[in-house]
C-alpha cells in the first residue's frame, strides 16, 4: 500500500518523532503503531515520508519489521483489506503527527493547543485540512489561535514563524488524518 501525503507538508517535518510509551493502550486501529514503538522514530519518519520506499539501510530494515507487524496485526484482529488500509493510514498519520509536534514544541506548540484548535474547526475547515491544501484564511485563524494560546508569534523571526506554521499545519493535517483513519477502520 502506498500512502500519499502532500510533499510540501512532509518536507516541513524532517525530525524524528518522540517515543510514546502510551502506544500500547491504543485501540486495534493503532496495532501497527503500538508494535513498532521501539523502532527508531527517525526510521519510521523516513519510512512514511518515502511512501514506504525508504532508501537507507535502517529505513529498509524498519520496512521489513513494519511488514511483519502488519501481518501479525492482521492475524490478531482478523483485518479486512479496508481495515488494514485504515490502520496503515493511522500509523502514517501518527508518525508524522508526533514529528510535527516535536518540531513545533521548539516554538511553543503543545498538544492541548492543537487539540483546542482542531476541536473548534468547522466541517468545511476540517475537510480543507484533510486535503493538505491550507487556505490563507485558515493560516490566519491558526496563527490567531496560537497567539491567543500564548505562543509568542509576534516576537518570532520570519523563518521561525514559517517553521511553526508548517509544523502546526502538519499537526492539524495528521490529527484530522488519524480521525479519518479511525472512522474508516470502524466502517463509518
Amino acid at each position: 500500500m502506498r500512502i500519499v501525503i502532500p510533499l510540501a507538508l512532509v518536507a516541513a517535518v524532517a525530525g524524528a518523532a518522540p517515543a510514546n510509551a502510551a502506544f500500547e493502550n491504543l485501540p486495534p486501529v493503532g496495532c501497527i503503531l503500538s508494535r513498532t514503538e521501539r523502532l527508531p522514530r527517525a526510521d519510521l519518519v523516513e519510512l512514511v515520508q518515502s511512501g514506504f520506499a525508504p532508501t537507507s539501510k535502517s529505513g529498509k530494515a524498519s520496512l521489513m519489521t513494519v511488514g511483519q507487524v502488519v501481518q501479525g496485526c492482521r492475524r490478531s484482529y482478523g483485518w479486512s483489506k479496508p481495515r488494514e488500509d485504515a490502520a496503515m493510514q493511522y500509523f502514517a498519520m501518527r508518525v508524522l503527527h508526533d514529528a510535527a509536534i516535536e518540531q513545533g514544541m521548539r516554538f511553543g506548540l503543545t498538544e492541548p493547543t492543537l487539540a483546542n484548535y482542531v476541536s473548534a474547526l468547522t466541517a468545511e475547515a476540517t475537510a480543507t485540512y484533510a486535503t493538505g491544501k491550507v487556505t490563507p484564511e485558515l493560516n490566519r485563524a491558526a496563527f490567531a489561535h496560537l497567539e491567543k494560546s500564548g505562543v509568542p508569534v509576534a516576537t518570532m523571526k520570519p523563518e521561525e514563524i514559517q517553521a511553526l506554521g508548517q509544523a502546526f499545519n502538519m499537526a492539524i493535517y495528521t490529527r484530522v488524518g488519524q480521525a479519518n483513519a479511525e472512522k474508516a477502520y470502524a466502517g463509518k
